[in-house]
């Protein structure tokens, strides 16, 4: 008996199947809490391509980690290279949660001036308003 050919996975971007395959462990690890093995998986995917928003899952999970200087990093390099509203929202908290106000309500007023960020703003929440407040 023949045996079925394997059916193949089209690779993300030009991604060859190994990086996909570590990008979707990093997504199933980050949906599960599994935070060291998330970030893991993220730099490994962002070691062979860089790409902007792999590094604000990355960025993400290093502040549900409290890893803020290391969140700010890897998010000021990606909001750099796209000026992504939802970048700038993970941004804005890793520089609030370093106590780095003034440059977190920056990026919070710069992100109010875009159309566009209606639910990257609604995100941050209280640090919305906290900023609004200090002006």
């Amino acid at each position: 008996m023949a045996k079925s050919p394997k059916k193949e996975i089209a690779p993300l971007d030009g991604v060859g199947d190994g990086s996909r395959h570590v990008l979707v462990m990093a997504e199933e690890a980050r949906r599960m809490g599994d935070w060291e093995e998330a970030a893991r998986g993220y730099r490994e995917y962002l070691a062979q391509k860089s790409d902007p928003s792999v590094m604000n899952n990355l960025g993400a999970v290093l502040l549900a980690q409290s890893r803020f200087a290391e969140a700010e990093q890897v998010l000021a390099q990606a909001y750099n290279r796209t000026a992504d509203p939802d970048i700038g929202a993970n941004l804005a908290v890793a520089y609030w949660f370093q106590g780095k106000k003034e440059a977190a309500c920056l990026l919070v007023f710069s992100l109010q001036e875009n159309s566009l960020a209606a639910g990257a703003l609604e995100s941050l929440g209280p640090m919305r308003f906290q900023c609004r407040r200090d002006r």
